[in-house]
């Protein structure tokens, strides 16, 4: 990550790669301004004699202790030619290689986690670990640190885990006098090549900042403003003050929770034997929990299991598949359900939906669906108790809907109803609700689709010219939750997207005021999420290269992933906030639009019996 970085923070590189990139400006502003802070590295030299390394070579001058034998022998011979050489400075000597100057470069920080260091002080705690990591490295030594309240433990500096393990640390009760003469006498006894000592925190007795025995106190106290710390560092060379900006609360909360790295969990990255197609996109589950993807050589999709943060057991894949012949239309997820609606000689068959019947292939009027087709229908499958329907957008941009019919003897299925003409955008709230964008003359519509019907729209804006509009929309997770925001983009092909948002259902007191973005050329928009504020709406782009990703909202853009290779096939699901997408190399990945993580990595790999035939 470091080439990545601007210059004024490379030196800091291998620390910052463990930050997400929205974090990596904050804290090294930080670091920019403590490295000054803090000074040059002081080292204590070894004092005494030295013994030589080795020869390097003769001398005309030198000690007389190591002066050639063969010059001694000639004083005992002719010592009136040993004077005169002398005399002239032509005797040899031995001229040995000095052993280099010796410094101790181990640097022990102790950081206070008493309460008086809870809260904006752990993030100066943060920031002078980083700083006085890359100070030992550069040094050619090492950092340690330890605690105020455990005298004589001291924890390695090499991983984003020794950091988080610091920032998780907590006393309940200030350490005093007691804690710090414990230190003191360690480090003096037990710590072997000791150049820095650093404290960090409150002093027991404010009169006094610097211990005894410690080469460097930095007292951290908040400042008169909330988001400023006061820093005064004291050393045996000089002291000096500073005051200390932090970073605005959302990132700071990320940093000081130890939420700065993506938590991947170790099953994450998985393989497959079944090669995946890449004429549809995947197909997410509202819970961002399953995953299910169209197989190129077999008639079925393997669905996938996303594993959580902290689970270590893999999750198996499961494989399902249709009878030959069959031409999938569309595919959805309904809990932890997966069913797709198939055409088979003639007929609709509800594959794993066992409340549909089938029925014969309605006429291209009242349900078109080309068969053959690369991409699959976008679809909301409804289920909960006994009400059960299934929403499809046809090719000519009619909703329609089908539901089962229990009065009829066998059981039947309704359908298909028209719900809305001219839909361009279909949203489903955790199954329960289906929102759905269409245009009405003029104007684009966003409205609720209910058991009895249409809905009163939520949203209207004007909608004028011929080009049809891309459309994403986005709610919350539940049907009381109203709140949500349509995209549109109205450009031609060939001209850089400019899309406009539109907040919808915004609570009294929220601004919910539109806002227009035009996009990098190239770059298009994938889809619509929440961010972390309340009624605040991001649009997910993927670049000209078609391997970056990044977040659009109405004031910044922010850099969410790069892939190594194309992402050819995306889907968003604005209900969990998930991208999941088929690259080129046919590999399945993951991510979180709000943790910025990659959640699901499958990549093809022959599979062993493949390999014992030859294949």
């Amino acid at each position: 990550m470091s080439a990545l970085l601007p210059d004024a923070l490379a030196a800091w590189g291998p620390w910052l790669s463990w930050m997400q990139a929205d974090l990596v400006d904050e804290l090294g502003h930080m670091l920019q301004r403590l490295d000054s802070f803090v000074g040059p590295f002081q080292t204590r030299r070894d004092t005494g004699q030295q013994e030589p390394e080795g020869l390097e070579d003769l001398a005309r001058r030198g000690s007389y202790d190591r002066l050639l034998s063969t010059e001694w022998l000639m004083a005992t011979d002719f010592p009136d030619e040993f004077l005169r050489r002398a005399a002239n400075a032509e005797h040899l000597f031995l001229a040995p290689t000095p052993r280099g100057e010796k410094s101790d470069r181990l640097i022990v920080a102790i950081f206070d986690a008493g309460p008086s260091q809870w809260g904006g002080a752990r993030l100066a705690h943060l920031a002078l670990w980083v700083v006085l990591a890359r100070r030992a490295t550069a040094a050619g030594g090492e950092f340690r640190w330890g605690l105020l309240h455990q005298p004589g433990v001291l924890h390695d500096a090499l991983a984003a885990s020794d950091l988080k393990a610091m920032l998780r640390a907590r006393s309940y009760c200030a350490a005093g006098e007691d804690e710090l003469t414990a230190w003191t006498s360690f480090l003096a006894t037990e710590v072997p090549g000791l150049g820095e000592s650093w404290w960090v925190g409150m002093p027991p007795q404010p009169s006094r900042s610097t211990p005894d025995g410690i080469s460097h106190g930095v007292v951290v106290q908040r400042g008169l403003r909330a988001d400023v710390l006061d820093l005064d560092l004291q050393s045996t060379a000089f002291r000096r003050s500073m005051q200390l900006p932090l970073p605005p609360e959302e990132p700071a909360c990320r940093l000081l929770t130890g939420h700065f790295q993506g938590e991947v969990s170790p099953v994450a990255h998985a393989h497959h034997y079944d090669l995946f197609s890449l004429q549809s996109d995947p197909v997410v589950a509202a819970s961002g929990r399953l995953v299910a993807v169209r197989l190129l050589d077999r008639h079925g999709v393997m669905e996938l299991r996303i594993p959580k943060a902290q689970e270590r057991k893999k999750p198996k894949p499961r494989l399902m598949r249709w009878s030959v012949g069959a031409e999938v239309l569309t595919a959805a997820f309904a809990g932890r359900s997966f069913g797709a609606l198939l055409s088979r000689e003639g007929q609709l068959v509800f594959w794993q939906m066992a409340a549909f019947a089938p029925q014969a292939l309605p006429v291209k009027e009242v349900f078109d669906a080309p068969l053959g087709q690369a991409n699959w229908l976008q679809s909301v499958w409804q289920r909960e108790g006994g009400y059960h329907r299934l929403y499809v957008l046809d090719s000519q941009r009619q909703l329609v809907y089908w539901m089962p019919d229990a009065t009829t003897k066998p059981a039947s299925t309704r359908g298909p109803m028209l719900m809305d003409k001219n839909v361009y955008a279909l949203l489903s709230i955790n199954g329960r609700e289906v929102f759905y964008a269409n245009r009405v003359d003029s104007e684009l519509w966003v409205r609720p689709a209910r058991a009895h019907g249409r809905d009163e729209p939520l949203l209207r804006i004007p909608c004028e010219g011929t080009v049809e509009p891309k459309v994403f929309l986005v709610a919350g997770n539940s049907a009381q939750d109203r709140q949500g925001a349509m995209a549109v983009c109205r450009s031609d092909r060939g001209v850089a997207e400019v899309w406009q948002v539109y907040p919808f259902g915004a609570p009294r007191g929220s601004s919910g005021q539109p806002w227009e973005v035009t996009l990098p050329a190239g770059a298009r928009a994938v889809g619509l999420v929440r961010a972390n504020s309340p009624g605040v709406f991001r649009l997910v782009v993927q670049s000209a290269n078609k391997c970056s990703f990044f977040c659009q909202s109405a004031s910044a853009s922010e850099a969410l992933f790069t892939l190594p290779v194309k992402a050819l096939r995306i889907t968003v699901c604005s209900q969990s906030d998930v991208i999941a997408m088929l690259t080129e190399d046919r590999a399945l990945r993951v991510y979180s639009t709000q943790d910025k993580t990659l959640l699901l990595s499958s990549q093809h790999e022959a599979s062993p019996k493949a390999e014992r035939d030859g294949s």
